[in-house]
């Protein structure tokens, strides 16, 4: 975790991290302070980054920062890719996703995916298996290749921990659904 340069930091009591001299006080959910806007404090039971809002008294709980950004690839046994050919979703992959308390919501999420037929559609679907809801989910994707499509609205994002499935199938004869990576994106 890194903070600003030229700002003093101290470890206080709740393992919280303080900037500032700010100050949290116990047995409470937020900070008290009486201090500069932007003021923040890391706190490490749950890795929270709280800052000062710019009324100098109400804190606001900041997403951690640093990359902004989730990527998975895959490869089936031969191929660069995973697939599926049958009609209902399958599970062609599947991870966990921390939960929107510790990374955000995602804004967006990508997919490396297509058919093997430009003439025949498949879908791809992020389901989350943990709270059996469906994340996003992308229909009638035609294309002879691999290509970078958005999966749309997303909705459903559980705040905690999950197993997320990502789901294909192919929507016509004569399709495969093919996919090489994911790519989800946070602000």
């Amino acid at each position: 975790m890194s903070f600003d340069r030229g700002i003093a930091y101290e470890l206080g009591d709740n393992g919280l991290l303080f900037e500032n001299g700010a100050h949290f006080s116990s047995g409470t959910a937020t900070p008290t302070h009486s201090g500069l806007k932007g003021d923040r404090f890391f706190k490490t039971d749950d890795a929270s980054i709280w800052r000062l809002e710019a009324d100098g008294t109400n804190w606001m709980k900041d997403v951690i920062k640093g990359s902004n950004e989730i990527i998975f690839a895959f490869s089936g046994n031969s191929s660069p890719f995973v697939s599926t050919s049958l009609t209902s979703y399958q599970i062609i992959s599947e991870f966990i996703f921390p939960g929107s308390t510790l990374v955000s919501t995602p804004t967006s999420i990508f997919l490396l995916s297509g058919s093997n037929n430009a003439s025949a559609g498949v879908s791809f679907k992020i389901f989350d298996r943990t709270n059996s809801l469906t994340i996003a989910e992308k229909t009638g994707i035609q294309s002879a290749t691999r290509v970078e499509n958005t999966l749309g609205t997303i909705s459903n994002v559980p705040t905690g921990s999950s197993v997320f499935e990502i789901q294909a199938k192919r929507d016509d004869a004569g399709a495969t659904a093919e996919l090489s990576a994911i790519r989800m994106e946070f602000l």
